[in-house]
C-alpha cells in the first residue's frame, strides 16, 4: 500500500513539474527561503536541513530553496515582515503564526530518532540525581526552576500543564522562575552545574546529548517519569503534534503545493531525511490539542483578557478550584445556619408558620447542594464534525467525554451523527442546523446553547459548543470543537435567583406576622 501511495506521489510531482516548467538559465532561479525553528545551535540547524534545502532545489525547477536559521523573536519577526516563504517550527509556536499572520500548514514531521519514527513530542522535566530533596513534581515547590522560553511549547508549555496537574504552579510556588533561551542544551547544563535546581527541555534533547557524550544521564534524575506506549523517549508529560511546516500568505498556492508533494516523496533513506534525522512527512495531524492547551493555560496568542463567562472562570482556575471551593462552602455554610437560625425562631414565635418555614429550609438546603456543584469541573468533550456534500454528517473523532454530552460513545456517531441529533430538544433542532448551516456556508465560527434530553433523564439539559470549521477538498466541511454542559451554570443562576426572592417573600412575611402577634399581645 505504502508503494502505492509512493507511486501516486511521484506521478502527481512528475506531471506538475512537467506542467509548469520552463527552461531555466542558470542564476534565474527564484530564492525562495525556508525559516527554521532553531531548538540546539543556529549551526546545528543550518547543517541538519540545508541537505533538504538542496533536494527541494533538485525536484522543483526555477526555485532556490535556502534555509534560514532563527530564534523565536527572528523567526516571528521574519514571518510577520513576509522575509521568508515557508516556516518549520515547533506546534505550539506554529499556532501563534496562525492567529497572528495566518499561515497555512502543509505537512507534519514524522522524525527518525535513535532508529525510531516518532510523529508526537512531548517535555521533560528533570534535576540532578544527587539531589535527594527532590524526588517527584510536587517536591519542586519553592525550587528554583528553568525553562527554554515563556512561549515554548517544548521547553516549557506542556511542562507547565504536567506541574499544574501535580498541584504546583510555576507561576506562583517556585522560589525563582527564569527562562534560559535557546538552545536547550543550555537548560541542560545550567541544572548540571547546580545553577539551578530542576528544568526542563522537550523530548529527545537529554538522549541527543548523551548519544554526542556531552551529559551521563545517570547525573539526572527525571521528574514525573511517563511511560507511553510507541514513544521511546524520557517524558513528563503529555505528547503533542510534531513540528508543522506552514506557508506564509503572500505564498503562491502552486508553489506550496509543488513543495508539498516533494516532501511526500522524499523517502527515509535519501540523504536529505538522513542528515535531517527525519522519515519523512506525513499528512498535516490536527493541532487543536495545541491550540487547546494554550487557551487554558491562556499563554501566546491566548495571554490577553477576554469576555468570560462561568464556564471560563472554573477552566481558567482549575487548579485553584479546590480552595475556591472552600470559601464558597464556608459562605454557603454560614448563610444557611443563619438562615436555619431564623426559621427556629420564627417556628417557636409562631405556630402557624411551621409549615411553611419548613418548606423554605428545604428549599435553602437544596440550593446549598447546587452551590456545592460549583466546585465540580464542567464535563465537556473535544470532537470533529463532518458534513459531507450529500447532506449526511457524522463525527470522526470523539473524546470519551461525548458519552456525557449526548448519551452516545465515539463509535455510536464515527458512521453518522444521527444518534447526537436524535436526543436533540425539538424546540433547538431547527435553530441548531441552521446555525451548522450559516457556519459552513461562510466558514464562520459556530457557537450555540441548545439542550438535550438523554435517555432515563427526567427533563433536558443544557450544552454548549464552539467549533472553527474548514472546507476540504472534495466541498464538504469539517469543524473542529468541544461541546461542555453547562448545566450547572443554568440551575446556579436560576436557582440563585428563586432562593433570593423565597428570602425577601419570608421576611416580609415574618416581619408581617410578628407585628400582628406584638399588636395581640398588647391587646
Amino acid at each position: 500500500m505504502q508503494n502505492i501511495v509512493r507511486l501516486v506521489l511521484t506521478l502527481l510531482l512528475f506531471l506538475q513539474v512537467f506542467a509548469f516548467a520552463v527552461p531555466v538559465q542558470a542564476g534565474d532561479e527564484e530564492e525562495v527561503r525556508i525559516g527554521v525553528l532553531s531548538f540546539r545551535s543556529k549551526d546545528q540547524t543550518l547543517k541538519k536541513w540545508s541537505p533538504t534545502a538542496q533536494y527541494l532545489t533538485d525536484t522543483i525547477p526555477g526555485y532556490s530553496f535556502q534555509i534560514v536559521p532563527m530564534f523565536y523573536p527572528e523567526l516571528e519577526k521574519a514571518t510577520q515582515q513576509s522575509e521568508i516563504d515557508f516556516v518549520l517550527t515547533n506546534s505550539g509556536h506554529y499556532i501563534t503564526l496562525v492567529v497572528h499572520y495566518g499561515v497555512e500548514r502543509l505537512a507534519t514531521l514524522k522524525k527518525m530518532l535513535q532508529g525510531n519514527e516518532v510523529d508526537r513530542f512531548g517535555g521533560v522535566i528533570f534535576t540532578r540525581s544527587d539531589r535527594d530533596d527532590i524526588n517527584n513534581l510536587k517536591d519542586l515547590n519553592g525550587k528554583s526552576f528553568l525553562g527554554v522560553g515563556r512561549y515554548s511549547l517544548g521547553g516549557f508549555l506542556v511542562g507547565w500543564e504536567s506541574l499544574l496537574k501535580a498541584g504546583v504552579d510555576p507561576l506562583t510556588d517556585f522560589s525563582k522562575l527564569s527562562f534560559n533561551g535557546m538552545p536547550h542544551d543550555d537548560v541542560v547544563m545550567r541544572v548540571i552545574n547546580r545553577e539551578i535546581d530542576a528544568g526542563t527541555v522537550r523530548t529527545s534533547v537529554l538522549e541527543s546529548m548523551s548519544r554526542e557524550g556531552r551529559i551521563d544521564l545517570a547525573d539526572l534524575k527525571i521528574l514525573g517519569q511517563r511511560q507511553t506506549k510507541d514513544f521511546p523517549f524520557l517524558h513528563s508529560t503529555e505528547l503533542y503534534p510534531e513540528w508543522p511546516i506552514a506557508k506564509l500568505t503572500h505564498t503562491s498556492s502552486e508553489l506550496a503545493k509543488s513543495v508539498l508533494l516533494a516532501l511526500f516523496n522524499l523517502s527515509p533513506d535519501h540523504q536529505a531525511a538522513q542528515m535531517g534525522g527525519y522519515a519523512g512527512w506525513i499528512v498535516p495531524k490536527d493541532y487543536r490539542t495545541v491550540r487547546v492547551l494554550m487557551e487554558q493555560l491562556r499563554t501566546g496568542p491566548f495571554a490577553v483578557p477576554r469576555n468570560f463567562n462561568v464556564t471560563d472562570v472554573l477552566r481558567k482556575y482549575e487548579i485553584l478550584i479546590s480552595a475556591a471551593a472552600i470559601f464558597i462552602l464556608i459562605a454557603v455554610i454560614v448563610f444557611i445556619l443563619r438562615i436555619m437560625n431564623l426559621n427556629k425562631a420564627l417556628q417557636r414565635a409562631k405556630e402557624k408558620l411551621e409549615l411553611s418555614v419548613e418548606q423554605k429550609t428545604l428549599d435553602l438546603r437544596a440550593t446549598e447542594g447546587l452551590l456545592e456543584n460549583l466546585a465540580d469541573q464542567v464535563p465537556g468533550a473535544i470532537y470533529q464534525y463532518l458534513q459531507r456534500v450529500d447532506g449526511t454528517a457524522c463525527f470522526p473523532f470523539a473524546s470519551l467525554g461525548i458519552k456525557d454530552i449526548y448519551g452516545v460513545s465515539p463509535e455510536d456517531i464515527k458512521e453518522s451523527a444521527d444518534r447526537a441529533f436524535a436526543v436533540l430538544h425539538p424546540e433547538d433542532l431547527e435553530n441548531v442546523a441552521l446555525k451548522i448551516k450559516e457556519s459552513a456556508e461562510n466558514l464562520t465560527p459556530w457557537q450555540d446553547e441548545f439542550r438535550v434530553i438523554l435517555p432515563g433523564e427526567s427533563g433536558p439539559s443544557w450544552r454548549e459548543g464552539y467549533a472553527m470549521p474548514e472546507r476540504l477538498s472534495d466541498g464538504s466541511t469539517l469543524w473542529h470543537g468541544f461541546i461542555t454542559n453547562i448545566d450547572k451554570r443554568k440551575l446556579v443562576e436560576e436557582t440563585l435567583q428563586k432562593s433570593e426572592e423565597n428570602y425577601r417573600h419570608l421576611i416580609e412575611q415574618t416581619q408581617s406576622e410578628y407585628l400582628i402577634y406584638s399588636h395581640d399581645k398588647e391587646g
